[in-house]
């Protein structure tokens, strides 16, 4: 029976155009992009970064969540790919301080948005291939706004940590891993080349997630050598699978 859909037959053919659209072809750049970062060992760099940070930060251990967010967000642009790279890389080690895998999995579930709000964004770039806005005006718009949004993070968790922490021994004793090698300053510019090179008309957003792609191969083949080659090809592969989704869900709406 006829649903209303249109034909299967144009999918491909869409798909194709979909794809062949410069502004959506950031898409699948920063979808791809955020698996790089999420296996190449960067993400690690960054909490140990954002870890040093705030050592001297009362519940600067819980702080470093939501910064780390920031970090992740100006890097991928995926809210799912920083919980995912959070929750994997900060809940256990946590938890074995004293910190309660609840509050842990809270508060890694309401930064993860920063993805979303930290410019570059895949949300943003969706919405403008459709309602014909600046994408570079987008990001503009949100970054101010995601800023706040972490620093109240900051204060409540400032606030309430205490309820969620019972440490074996007192959470001044825990050190952070050494953060000032320098390769721990490559990825904390990368956000800042990045947006700075789409705001100051150096390179499109398209142009970002390319960057963004290519970074995270060097970087994890090459200079923390966390990726095999085999494993790159299992991150596009990957990237696919996750991309073809979204491109799904566009054809549905131009349907």
């Amino acid at each position: 029976a006829y649903m209303g859909l249109g034909s299967t037959g144009t999918f491909a053919t869409n798909s194709f155009y979909i794809l062949n659209s410069i502004s959506m072809l950031a898409i699948p750049l920063f979808v791809v992009g955020g698996s790089l970062i999420e296996r190449s060992g960067i993400a690690n760099v960054l909490i140990r970064v954002a870890d040093k940070m705030l050592r001297n930060v009362k519940g600067g251990l819980t702080a470093t969540i939501p910064v780390v967010s920031c970090f992740f967000g100006a890097l991928c642009g995926s809210a799912l790919a920083t919980a995912n790279t959070l929750s994997t890389a900060m809940v256990p080690e946590l938890e074995k301080k004293g910190y309660n895998k609840a509050y842990l999995a809270a508060l890694i579930a309401a930064s993860s948005p920063f993805g979303f709000m930290i410019p570059p964004n895949v949300n943003a770039i969706i919405f403008a291939s459709v309602s014909s806005a600046s994408v570079g005006a987008l990001f503009m718009a949100t970054i101010v706004p995601g800023i706040i949004w972490a620093g109240l993070y900051l204060v409540i968790n400032r606030m309430i940590y205490k309820h969620y922490y019972n440490p074996e021994q007192p959470e001044l004793e825990a050190e952070s891993p050494a953060a000032d090698s320098p390769h721990s300053a490559v990825p904390v510019l990368m956000p800042v080349i990045v947006l700075g090179g789409i705001y100051g008309g150096v390179f499109t957003a398209t142009e970002a997630g390319a960057i963004t792609c290519l970074y995270g191969a060097v970087m994890g083949v090459v200079v923390y050598k966390r990726l095999s080659l085999k494993q790159l090809v299992g991150v596009f592969t990957k990237g696919v699978k996750d991309v073809s989704a979204l491109v799904i869900i566009c054809l549905l709406y131009t349907s």
